[in-house]
């Protein structure tokens, strides 16, 4: 049945939101998108199907509030949202010759290379 433009839309499509600040959406996405990556990395162990779905959620919100995830990007594998776990999902190497730092995720292989300059950046995490 081809919906017309006489034809009243469904109810749920009429519903309208109450407007809300977007400060306050970012401030609620980025607690969500916080507790989603620590859930993901307990459960990593565990299940890792469900700790994939966590991080899957967690970026979705992310880009859903446009929130950006800084540090948070570098925990998981971004070709397949898998939580990056140092000798259980991935593996870490430096490389004197190009003065990166490779961090292989075990599950699909990606390789993911940071320049050493960013170190001092990471133990904050």
């Amino acid at each position: 049945m081809n919906r017309g433009q006489g034809l009243p839309r469904p109810p749920f499509f009429q519903a309208k939101l109450p407007p809300h600040n977007i400060m306050d959406i970012k401030k609620i996405a980025k607690e969500r998108i916080k507790i989603l990556i620590k859930l993901a990395f307990e459960y990593a162990k565990k299940d890792l199907e469900l700790s994939r779905k966590y991080i899957e959620l967690a970026r979705r919100i992310g880009k859903r509030a446009n929130v950006r995830l800084r540090k948070l990007k570098r925990l998981f594998c971004k070709n397949c949202n898998t939580p990056l776990i140092f000798g259980y999902t991935a593996r870490v190497r430096l490389n004197k010759k190009t003065k990166t730092i490779n961090i292989t995720c075990l599950v699909c292989k990606k390789v993911k290379r940071y320049p050493y300059k960013y170190i001092k950046k990471w133990r904050n995490l």
